[in-house]
């Protein structure tokens, strides 16, 4: 199970079933992994051939996909030992079409999805029956479907509110929210949420407005408090996040953090910085520009960015894992496939090279 020692590991095995025609949610119950972990180890085995197809060497292979040398060699030898059906030879060689250099498909037009859906549905996540039925679709996915898993949450909700009524009191100007708690990302299909009470609007606010401070300055400290609130309380907040509780457009929340952040030369712990989502500037890229460009110790940014020294170790082997595909081939499309890595994060990595 945990592919210690020389024997055939349990993501060789989830391979070698896709290849055979397996469907991912059968593999998923045939092998106790959630259909994700099923779908990230087929990625993978997906990117090893392609860079062996490359002429990579086993070891740099495994660095650049973040596997053993042993799980390499297991993927390679499945992929020339084992005959796959014909609708996955066509998937595998498409995906090694569209990897290789030089070498692309056209793009297959696709209905857009509304920016509007895009941005905001899963919002819907933050309140109290979505996050009833997310669970029982989280930690009993066989157990009940769609209209079960509804109708169980608006009972639990009657119950909940007959036999627990309100006894707290949130303060005048604070609100509660149900924050995606910091330990988990967006994109993630075990997201979790956190309920965390934030200060919208203050008595030094209404203060400070009376002694005349702009409104524009009040709205941008409001901002970063509530960014700190959250993550004090174990939650994180998004643009999109801010944006509902003020009623603001995302974008515009975004120009005013960072605003805020260039004033006070700060990094506040919202989504696009921890999670690298969004189009902001990375903290991963902030850490290795620090060691890379400004040549500072791995172990006085850990403290300056308030980093584990395993986070910043990790930040700098994804740097040098860009910089190797790069060496090889510099197209962005390649090296985001190739290492797995957001688009945005590989373009800043890029940028930090010619500083070397």
């Amino acid at each position: 199970i945990k592919d210690m020692g020389r024997s055939i590991s349990h993501r060789s095995i989830i391979v070698k079933e896709w290849l055979k025609g397996r469907e991912y949610t059968e593999i998923s119950r045939n092998t106790h992994h959630s259909v994700a972990a099923v779908k990230n180890y087929i990625e993978k085995f997906k990117r090893v051939i392609a860079l062996a197809e490359e002429g990579f060497d086993t070891h740099t292979i495994a660095f650049l996909v973040k596997i053993s040398a042993v799980l390499v060699k297991q993927y390679y030898h499945l992929y020339h030992s084992l005959e796959a059906v014909p609708h996955r030879k066509a998937e595998l060689e498409h995906f090694l079409k569209k990897t290789l250099p030089f070498t692309k498909l056209p793009e297959v037009p696709m209905n857009r999805t509304p920016d509007g859906i895009k941005r905001y549905n899963a919002a819907k996540e933050r309140f109290f029956k979505p996050g009833i039925v997310n669970f029982f679709a989280r930690e009993f996915p066989r157990f009940f479907g769609p209209l079960m898993r509804e109708k169980l949450a608006e009972e639990l909700i009657t119950l909940f509110e007959t036999l627990s009524p309100e006894t707290k009191r949130i303060k005048p100007g604070q609100i509660l929210w149900n924050a995606l708690d910091k330990r988990t990302r967006g994109d993630s299909p075990n997201r979790r949420y956190v309920p965390v009470v934030l200060s919208l609007i203050t008595e030094d606010d209404i203060d400070r407005l009376t002694r005349g401070v702009p409104m524009s300055q009040i709205t941008k400290d409001a901002i970063a408090r509530i960014i700190r609130q959250a993550f004090a309380q174990g939650g994180i907040l998004s643009s999109r996040d801010i944006g509902l509780l003020i009623l603001r457009d995302p974008t515009k929340v975004s120009v005013i953090r960072k605003e805020y952040e260039k004033e006070h030369g700060c990094t506040l712990p919202h989504t696009g910085a921890l999670h690298d989502m969004g189009s902001c500037i990375s903290h991963k890229t902030t850490v290795v520009q620090k060691v890379i460009v400004e040549k500072k110790d791995p172990a006085d940014v850990a403290r300056e960015c308030n980093h584990s020294q395993r986070a910043v170790d990790h930040y700098l082997k994804d740097y040098h894992r860009v910089k190797t595909v790069y060496q090889h081939n510099n197209d962005i499309d390649y090296i985001h496939i190739v290492t797995g890595m957001a688009k945005h994060v590989v373009k800043q990595y890029l940028e930090l090279i010619d500083y070397e």
